[in-house]
Order: C-alpha cells, then structure tokens, then sequence
C-alpha cells in the first residue's frame, strides 16, 4: 500500500496548530474526510496531545535531584559551569566541520546519555542555545523552561528533536512522569 503524500507528522501539526496557508488548510480539510490514514493521523496526534497535556509533573525533592547541571551562555556559544553529580555526566565534545545545524564553524557540545534518551547541548547565534534530544523515536517527552511547557511530543517519528532558539533559564526534560534532566542556564 502506497502511503500518502499529506501523512506527514510535520504537516499534521502545521494542520493542527492551524499554520498553513488557507488554501493548504482548505485542502488538508477535504483530503481528512476520503483518507483514513491522514485522519488516523490526526486524531492520534490529538490523542496524544490531551494525554501529554494532562499530565502532571512530579515535584522532585531536592534531596533527590543528582542529575543538576548549570550552563553560563556566551555571544559565541555555551560553557559549563557545574556538572551533574552521580555517575551521569555532562560530557564536552569538540565538532569541526559540516555537520547539519551546527554548520562550519568548531562547536563545544556538551552530551549527556540518559537510560531513555540522550540529550546534547550547544550554543546558538546571537546568544541562545538549542537542545538536541536524540534516541527520541518512539517515545512521549516535555520540554519545560521555569515551570511552563514550551515543548511537547507525542509518540515521535524521528530519531532526534532539535528544540533551538533557547535562552536563559532553568529548563527539564520530562518522558512519561519521569523527570530525565533539570539544568540551568545564566
């Protein structure tokens, strides 16, 4: 079976957000209501925005955080200033070259590798910084910046998320009601 040219989680979620155009949304609007495998789609990604949304996120004692790190964002990237405690480690990776969103220039990115997924770290331009959550297919995660969710993902399709333009603050990353990583940035 041929799969559909719409069935496309991006495009789904530029539907649902209502971000494209009005002719693409009109078309999108009529497609849903003959193919089943796009209005399967949908609703799933419904389904699992609702359940995502309905979560709640465990407090975490203080005494029970040993994965805590603090960054310190630069104009020209990002520097860590306190690592994590315990046998998880923010671990400093000098790139060179092409490689995808880093671009040409030499990037410090700084990995942590989790039980459920990994997670790397690296400057952006004019002073922000992007998360790159890999090992992410398959699986449900938030992304939080001082309490509030700026990022969700429901049951993701590719192997890696890149959350960019991130500024200052203290952010988590939750999959299911387990909280992955806290860390700072100042």
């Amino acid at each position: 079976m041929k799969k559909c040219r719409f069935n496309d989680p991006d495009y789904i979620s530029l539907y649902y957000d209502r971000a494209l155009e009005n002719e693409a949304e009109k078309r999108f609007s009529e497609h849903i209501l003959a193919c089943k495998e796009c209005a399967g789609a949908l609703l799933a990604l419904e389904k699992d925005l609702f359940l995502m949304n309905s979560m709640k996120l465990m407090d975490v004692p203080e005494r029970l955080m040993h994965r805590r790190a603090v960054f310190k964002l630069l104009k020209d990237g990002i520097r860590i200033i306190k690592n994590l405690t315990g046998p998880d480690l923010f671990v400093p990776l000098e790139l060179k070259g092409t490689l995808g969103h880093i671009g040409d220039e030499e990037k410090i990115i700084y990995r942590l590798k989790t039980d459920v997924m990994n997670v790397d770290i690296f400057g952006d331009k004019g002073g922000k910084f992007c998360a790159e959550i890999t090992r992410a297919e398959g699986k449900s995660f938030f992304f939080y910046l001082d309490g509030k969710k700026i990022e969700a993902h429901g049951h993701v399709t590719e192997p890696s998320v890149l959350i960019d333009g991130l500024e200052k603050g203290k952010y988590s990353l939750v999959a299911g009601e387990r909280v992955i990583l806290e860390f700072d940035v100042e």
